[in-house]
């Protein structure tokens, strides 16, 4: 327990903004309250004793506790979904696997996509390969960073590893050792591609931690980009530019020819998720981070004007709080997407002390 300069006293520290729930006790000699990481309803006195009230099972979220000691609580569920639409499918497939799917990549052909599993684990649960006519899942195991998580040509999955020193590596789909790739000078790799024909383009922090975006040679010649780089970034089918999201709500185009100059694409992107190019590299893919519906929007990279592609929905939309991860493929004919569903029920209880 501590105390501030101005009166107020910190009884439990460092929940940051996972209480969910909060209210007095009966006796008003404890704060009763819930944290969503806990799944438990915690009590801590003045003097900053704390102790558990009460456990579930899921997520437990207190709503208020009345004067004769009844707790009105809400029994929370969370789980996630995976549903694309492959090539010429009639509807979408539902690819849900082991209940909290992120999807990572789809392919450009939209036969196949890659995704994680239970992102409780740090968001380094196990990678699984997925046909998305709704064929069986291939692991590819486990040990690896969220991102970067690309497929490549022939199968491949351009993935990074979780343990020191974090080498990007090329998955074979479960049939071969992974084969490490050229060392990048930039640290903190937030994300990657890798081109037809070998090379490396990778996103991170120069000496001066500043986000850049670097080309690496199959040799391991790199040269950093013009411009300032971001936490995602996508190559243009024509491989002349790499698209990324800046800081200040920008997205910047940097060109993978020596020769060029960086450039903007006009319009404001804050609070935009990048998802890839159109197949003519003239217009990229963006969506609003976490609006329900997803609406997938194709950006004309000269002029800024935007077209409606989709609406990404689920057919049964109960409890669909988030939709996180999307992909189109550059023909806008197939796609993915990854989102998070929560039920719950309310309860009145009695006898908890």
């Amino acid at each position: 327990m501590s105390r501030h300069a101005n009166g107020r006293k910190v009884v439990s520290p460092g929940w940051s903004a996972d209480v969910a729930g909060l209210a007095w006790s009966p006796d008003g000699r404890e704060v009763w309250f819930s944290a969503g990481r806990e799944a438990a309803l915690s009590a801590v006195d003045l003097d900053g004793n704390r102790r558990t009230v009460a456990r579930v099972p899921g997520g437990l979220r207190l709503l208020d506790v009345s004067r004769s000691g009844r707790v009105l609580a809400a029994h929370v569920i969370v789980d996630g979904g995976l549903r694309a639409r492959g090539p010429g499918a009639p509807a979408e497939a539902d690819l849900t696997w082991r209940g909290d799917p992120f999807l990572g990549d789809l392919s450009a052909d939209g036969a196949t996509a890659v995704f994680r599993s239970a992102r409780s684990a740090g968001g380094r649960g196990p990678l699984f390969l997925r046909r998305t006519d709704g064929a069986a899942p291939v692991s590819l195991g486990e040990g690896f960073q969220p991102q970067p998580l690309r497929l490549v040509a022939d199968g491949y999955v351009l993935a990074q590893r979780s343990e020191p020193p974090r080498e990007l590596v090329l998955l074979s789909g479960g049939s071969g050792p992974p084969r490490s790739l050229p060392k990048p000078s930039l640290r903190d790799i937030v994300d990657a591609a890798l081109l037809p024909d070998g090379r490396l383009v990778v996103a991170g922090l120069d000496a001066g931690s500043r986000p850049r975006i670097a080309l690496v040679q199959p040799s391991g010649e790199e040269r950093l980009l013009p411009g300032e780089g971001g936490e995602h970034l996508e190559v243009s089918p024509d491989a002349c530019w790499v698209a990324a999201l800046t800081a200040g709500g920008g997205l910047s185009l940097l060109p993978l020819d020596p020769g060029a100059d960086a450039r903007s694409v006009p319009g404001s992107f804050a609070d935009e998720a990048l998802i890839g190019w159109r197949a003519d590299s003239r217009a990229v893919f963006v969506h609003r981070v976490d609006a329900v519906p997803a609406r997938v929007e194709d950006v004309d990279i000269d002029s800024g004007a935007r077209t409606l592609v989709r609406e990404l929905m689920p057919a049964d939309p109960a409890g669909v709080w988030r939709i996180h991860s999307v992909r189109v493929t550059p023909d806008e004919r197939a796609y993915a997407y990854s989102f998070d569903r929560a039920f719950s029920r309310l309860y009145v209880v009695d006898g908890l002390r």
